[in-house]
This record gives C-alpha cells, structure tokens and sequence, in this order.
C-alpha cells in the first residue's frame, strides 16, 4: 500500500477518529498495566458498507502540489517566458490527463 498512498502516524489516527466520528468504525480500549492503553479500531456495519462501495465512488478532484511549478511561475522571468511556461505546463497536464481518460476507458473495457 505504501507505493499508492503514504501517510505518518498521526495522519492515521486522525483518520481512525474521523472514521469513528462517522460511524465506519468503532474503537475499543484495553487499559494496559504499566504501558499506554491499548486502543483497537474495528469496522463497523456500516463501514463495512461502505468499504464496499468505495471502490465504484466518484474521485475527488484532486489538487497536486508541485514545488518545482510554484518556482517556475515565480521565476521573476520577463512575462513573455511566464506566460510560455504557463502554457507549456498546462499542455504538459492536459497530455497527462488524456493519457489516464484512455488508460481508464481500456481498463473499463477490458473488465467488462
């Protein structure tokens, strides 16, 4: 999983109590002698729901960071390179995007 998605501990449990507060999971603890009690994350019915429906939900829009894009349209360049760079790098995203629109249409016919 972590070649998909990463995350650090804190964002994990961030995300257990969100799960909890929505009712997708409940959470359960085990005082522990000597040691931190013992938290244990279970899903829910519900959760369980919703788990399955996941997979076929719509994807949120996403909103990449890129630092290296930032510095380019910030480069203190003459507006003429700016407004190159600009135009380039949408080009360069609109590619990307049409390459996975096809690569999931293939998907799509391949699985059905």
């Amino acid at each position: 999983m972590i070649l998909a998605w990463s995350g650090d501990q804190s964002q994990i449990y961030r995300t257990l109590a969100l799960l909890v507060a929505e009712g997708l999971a409940e959470v359960e603890v085990i005082a522990q002698d000597g040691r931190p009690d013992r938290r244990v994350h279970r899903i829910t019915p519900t959760g369980l729901t919703a788990l399955r429906e996941w997979p076929a939900s719509p994807l949120p829009p996403e909103t990449p960071h890129d630092a290296f894009l930032v510095r380019v349209f910030f480069v203190g360049e003459p507006v003429d390179l700016a407004h190159a760079l600009r135009r380039a790098t949408l080009r360069n995203g609109i590619r990307h995007a049409e390459a996975e629109l096809a690569w999931l249409g293939e998907t799509v016919e391949a699985l059905s």
